[in-house]
Formats: structure tokens, sequence, C-alpha cells
């Protein structure tokens, strides 16, 4: 019985590690997937600017995060503190370039000669004349 008990616990830890590896691996595939594609729609085109700094910063992120994660066991090997630092760098890099994008990406939207007016009360009680 108490090896049956084991048994299960191993099949959903299994199950469970399994799911989060490959769910992981999927989120990045699309990631990536999507950022390209939205770029390509973008070609040439005023937002096209800002998409480019976001596809850029995905593989960043991506790489960083493997990095992270391969050298983020418990114990402190040189090596492992290497990918570490390595990851989290281009994890940062990624997440400035992310900024960049969605900045170009605002100012794409919304320039300086465009700033949001204020807007008024509607007239609901006009002088009837």
């Amino acid at each position: 019985m108490q090896q049956m008990i084991s048994m299960i616990q191993l099949i959903l830890a299994l199950a469970a590690g399994s799911t989060l590896v490959f769910g992981t691996i999927v989120i990045w595939i699309l990631m990536g997937y999507y950022s390209v594609r939205i770029l390509r729609s973008f070609k040439g085109g005023i937002l096209s600017q800002g998409w480019k700094y976001i596809c850029l910063a995905v593989p960043f992120l991506i790489f960083g995060q493997l990095a992270t994660s391969i050298g983020g066991s418990a114990s402190i090997n040189s090596g492992e503190e290497i990918l570490r630092t390595v990851g989290a760098s281009l994890s940062l890099l990624g997440g400035l370039l992310i900024v960049i994008g969605f900045r170009t990406e605002y100012r794409a939207w919304n320039p300086k000669q465009m700033k949001t007016a204020k807007v008024e009360k509607p007239i609901s009680n006009q002088a009837k004349a």
C-alpha cells in the first residue's frame, strides 16, 4: 500500500513537472511566433518601429529565463552562478527593449501634437428660444 502511494505521488510529480516545462516552452514559442507575425503585419508602417524592439526583446527574455532556470539549483557552483547572472542580465535587457518598444508604440498612437483634450460637459440645457 505504501509503495502504491509513493508511485502515485511520483506520477503526479512527473505530470506536474512536465506540464510546467512543456507549458513554458509552448508559451515561449507562441511569444516568438506572434511577435514576429505582428511585426510582419506592421512592416513599413508607423507601428513597425515599436514592434521591432518588442520582437528583438523576446529572444532575450526567453534565453534569460532559460539560463536563469538552468543555473537555478540549490547548490552554489561558479558555473551556475555565472548562468544565473547572464540569465538575469539577458532578462533585464529584454525587459528594457520591451519598455522601449511600448514607449515607441505609445508615441506612435499618441503623438505630442495630439494631447488628450479635456472633455467638456455636454450642453443639455441650452437656452430654448
